[in-house]
């Protein structure tokens, strides 16, 4: 499936602000959704993700002017609990939360620093000199497909998902930026018709 991460961005300092940008980047997922507890449908998903964006800020004052402009690509896990899945003929929504756990990122930009009296001064930024991203997030996930029976209870399922993060995934100064990220997809499915 191909997806697209955005931020969601907080701060109350008016003199730092955020950016972010993201390319497409690929998610592969496997959902068991035909599970019951009880009478109570529910489903669980294991996947796999991988992004890549920029971040830049900017700030300053008093004399100081700081400018962070990174780029970074980041592949995570992912495990989501639905306890929430309804299915009207071939329609099936589920929604329920995700956990997600960082397991490679690869950062790298420059950090300018101007000071008064003392010009401008750049560093490079490296994975080994700031981690960009938190190891780990619990967010919000919505999932809405339809399902078309091909042969037998063998069929695809066109479907959009979505993921917001509940934790600031970056924080620098009281910026703050929560996850936002977009899917879409086809998946598989099996229906046995005992």
């Amino acid at each position: 499936m191909i997806n697209k991460e955005n931020h969601l961005t907080t701060g109350t300092d008016p003199h730092y602000r955020m950016q972010t940008e993201s390319n497409k980047g690929l998610s592969l997922q496997f959902t068991l959704d035909q599970l019951t507890i009880g009478n109570w449908p529910s489903g669980i998903g294991l996947g796999y993700h991988r992004f890549s964006g920029n971040f830049f800020i900017a700030g300053g004052g008093l004399g100081c002017v700081t400018n962070l402009d990174m780029t970074y690509q980041k592949q995570l896990i992912s495990l989501t609990v639905y306890p929430l899945c309804i299915s009207h003929k071939n329609f099936n929504l589920k929604a329920g939360i995700e956990g997600t756990s960082l397991l490679n990122e690869t950062v790298k930009g420059e950090k300018e620093v101007w000071i008064k009296d003392n010009g401008s001064t750049t560093y490079p930024i490296e994975k080994n000199s700031r981690e960009l991203n938190k190891q780990y997030n619990i967010g919000l996930n919505i999932n809405a497909g339809y399902n078309i029976t091909l042969y037998k209870g063998f069929g695809i399922s066109p479907y959009l998902s979505m993921y917001m993060g509940i934790i600031p995934e970056v924080e620098h100064y009281d910026m703050k930026a929560y996850p936002i990220r977009f899917f879409g997809g086809l998946s598989f499915f099996w229906k046995n018709k005992n």
